[in-house]
């Protein structure tokens, strides 16, 4: 488990099989990942051959049935994933791809150790904390994603106390003005990086770096960006169209996002301001016409002022997108300030 709220990544085990001595496929990586939004664990591999081999998944060698319990996806680019949806301890043991063809197989095994997504929040919030109180805090770390070409890298961390914060890919700086690249601070321990219309080789590992007078802690994201036409018979989500980046408005006028987002399977669409999910939140109004989509909130307030997203996910990705909310005083608030000052004020010709 990482210790800032990245994904989680196990120790991974290699077992080769040959039936035959010239197997014309290759495994790559059986990396594991744990999603605490959508409380799924994925394991995913790629194979290389020709012709393309026929996949199976094996748990404590018992072959997987897909069901509701398990999901498997074979892309055309040679990637394979099986999901594990709403994981138990049940659900440790050791999993293995196997991968047939034409009489000969091969397979690689990873062992997947897993309590409950309570165990995992709790290391996530907690362990960090408890081990230095003084060290910056990570409330909210950061997650690996799979994003379309085109689509947005919005990375959202909360981070405990008065500290710095910096943005690195790959170990170097993120560098770019906006409105290629963005990063934002609300000044309540929110700290967000956004790159617009990334490109392929946007993809890598970004780490978010908290800073202050006792030393430093680090949240990291793995961010591949994919072809979104590579997966035959699926797509990730791609926005059609995007709210605004930036709305100014003024307190009680109403705030609204409009966009249309595609993919298949249907994604999944959450409203969030910094790391709050305002989706189901009273407050929020949702309308729905065929893609189109629109969140409001009447009657906006100081405290609706700060960052939000869109994210809309599903099996194959993920896409946000980022808005910057400022909310004014209402029409009319300096003429009646002034009025008051003046209604307040001693008189001026009073000795």
């Amino acid at each position: 488990m990482s210790r800032h709220g990245a994904n989680r990544r196990l120790s991974l085990n290699l077992l080769i099989r040959f039936a035959c001595a010239n197997f014309p496929s290759q495994f790559l990586t059986l990396p594991e990942t744990y999603s605490l939004h959508s409380n799924e664990i994925v394991l995913e591999c790629r194979v290389r051959g020709t012709p393309r081999p026929n996949i199976a998944w094996i748990k404590d060698g018992e072959y997987i049935i897909p069901g509701d319990k398990y999901e498997q996806y074979d892309h055309a680019d040679g990637t394979c994933k099986l999901i594990v949806t709403n994981p138990c301890e049940d659900d440790s043991g050791t999993y293995t791809c196997e991968a047939e063809s034409g009489g000969c197989s091969d397979a690689i095994s990873h062992n997947v150790q897993f309590v409950s997504k309570e165990k995992v929040l709790m290391e996530r919030t907690h362990s960090v904390y408890h081990r230095n109180p003084n060290l910056p805090h990570f409330y909210q770390g950061l997650a690996d994603y799979s994003i379309p070409s085109g689509g947005n890298i919005c990375l959202v961390v909360e981070v405990q106390g008065n500290c710095e914060v910096q943005w690195f890919r790959d170990r170097y700086p993120v560098t770019g003005k906006p409105p290629k690249v963005r990063t934002y601070s609300d000044g309540t321990g929110i700290f967000a990086l956004c790159i617009t219309a990334a490109t392929m080789d946007a993809s890598g590992r970004y780490v978010c770096r908290a800073t202050n007078a006792f030393g430093k802690a680090e949240s990291s994201s793995n961010v591949d960006i994919i072809n979104p036409n590579a997966i035959k018979g699926a797509k990730p989500p791609i926005f059609m169209s995007r709210p605004q980046p930036e709305i100014k408005i003024r307190q009680g006028d109403s705030l609204s996002m409009a966009f249309k987002i595609i993919g298949e399977p249907k994604p999944k669409i959450q409203w969030m301001k910094g790391t709050k999910d305002l989706t189901n939140s009273p407050r929020t109004i949702k309308e729905v016409h065929n893609d189109y989509i629109r969140f409001s909130i009447k009657e906006a307030v100081v405290a609706d002022e700060g960052a939000y997203f869109i994210v809309a996910r599903n099996r194959h990705g993920i896409d946000r997108s980022f808005t910057k909310v400022s909310i004014k005083p209402p029409r009319g608030y300096k003429k009646h300030l002034e009025d008051d000052l003046d209604r307040d004020a001693p008189d001026k010709g009073r000795k």
